[in-house]
């Protein structure tokens, strides 16, 4: 099994930043490549503020986990729930990027420019 590693993005009013507070790689066994072999997954449901939220979740204690390089951005405060315009949560892009470990992190994985063209593909 392996676990896709993610960098933590925002992208705001055309800009792209980092969040101050956190781990700058995240590792958080939420993200895998995995063999649909004798899984079991477990419906989680509840209503919050009115909404109706459901998951699947997944047992993966008993399994051999091998943790990747960053293979892809994640922008979490995107969604409508979730969305973050408090600024002074967030640093911008270019004064952080070169603190993201380069033992797990690529330089194309930085690279602004190609970020922020994805993130103009974005239907928000």
């Amino acid at each position: 099994m392996y676990n896709l590693s993610r960098i933590n993005l925002h992208y705001l009013n055309g800009k792209l930043y980092a969040f101050k507070n956190g781990v700058r790689v995240l590792e958080t066994k939420d993200h895998w490549i995995i063999n649909n072999y004798d899984l079991e997954f477990k419906l989680y449901s509840e209503y919050k503020n009115n909404r109706f939220i459901a998951c699947e979740t997944l047992d993966v204690n008993n399994r051999n986990i091998i943790m990747t390089d960053v293979t892809n951005w994640h922008f979490p405060c995107i969604k409508e729930e979730r969305k973050c315009e408090d600024i002074s949560l967030l640093s911008p892009f270019e004064e952080i990027k070169d603190s993201y470990p380069m033992y797990k992190v690529t330089e194309d994985m930085i690279d602004e420019q190609k970020i922020l063209n994805r993130c103009k593909e974005f239907n928000l």
